[in-house]
């Protein structure tokens, strides 16, 4: 049964998140330790995440004081809580960085099963 009007369920939710969590930059983070080294690579991790998790706080802590303020707007996205605190500008800003993100994830992984392909077929085309 959905938990809330759009029907989608805490499940369907749930798996959205962690696939958005576990995407293509999963990908580069064994690259990215290797050429950082092991201590600087996890410090790095330990630090983006903590940012990553503030961000998020905060996002949700907008998003609260939005809903309190309106109570019949319950449908909140990250391109509402931009143009409540910086205007039509920001909101702008925030889909186009989003579409950017989205194309780079898309990129990658044509770049990764490409590779992959090449290395594990020698295709007629290409020089083994």
């Amino acid at each position: 049964m959905p938990d809330n009007e759009e029907g989608l369920d805490r499940m369907d939710a749930l798996t959205t998140f962690i696939r958005s969590l576990l995407g293509s930059s999963l990908l580069g983070i064994p690259f990215a330790v290797k050429e950082a080294g092991m201590v600087a690579g996890i410090t790095g991790m330990l630090l983006l995440g903590a940012a990553a998790t503030y961000g998020c706080m905060i996002l949700l802590e907008c998003r609260a004081r939005m809903v309190q303020d309106s109570p019949d707007r319950t449908a909140i996205d990250f391109c509402d809580v931009g143009q409540e605190a910086y205007g039509v500008e920001c909101s702008r800003l925030i889909h186009s960085l989003l579409f950017l993100s989205q194309f780079g994830e898309c990129c990658t992984y044509i770049v990764f099963i490409g590779v992959n392909l090449v290395g594990e077929y020698c295709l007629p085309s290409t020089v083994c």
